[in-house]
């Protein structure tokens, strides 16, 4: 089973580690389980950054807006779309310049 994101294959699991996975769980469902498993990891991911994000923004947004979207996405675009948003590599960019 070849794992890949945009065409780009990230890993193979070999003969070997189905065959074990197999031995945990029914081979019927191996690939579907893999895929939902994977699903899974990048869902919580996204939670927990989505929660970091907001927790960072919002104080500011409630001081700036009378409303703010409750839809997680147009949250999120409302911050991404602000001049002084800084993504992660941004941030640490910036505080590695200012501590030098």
């Amino acid at each position: 089973m070849k794992v890949s994101i945009d065409d780009v294959e990230l890993f193979t699991i070999s003969d070997t580690q189905r065959k074990i996975i197999c031995d945990y769980l029914k081979e019927e469902i191996f690939e579907e389980d893999m895929k939902r498993r994977i699903k899974w990891i990048v869902d919580e991911i996204t939670k927990n950054a989505f929660d970091q994000l907001k927790n960072r923004w919002m104080p500011v947004l409630e001081q700036e807006h009378d409303s703010i979207p409750t839809n997680k996405d147009a949250l999120a675009e409302l911050i991404f779309a602000r001049s002084d948003y800084l993504n992660r590599s941004q941030r640490q960019a910036l505080n590695s310049a200012e501590s030098s």
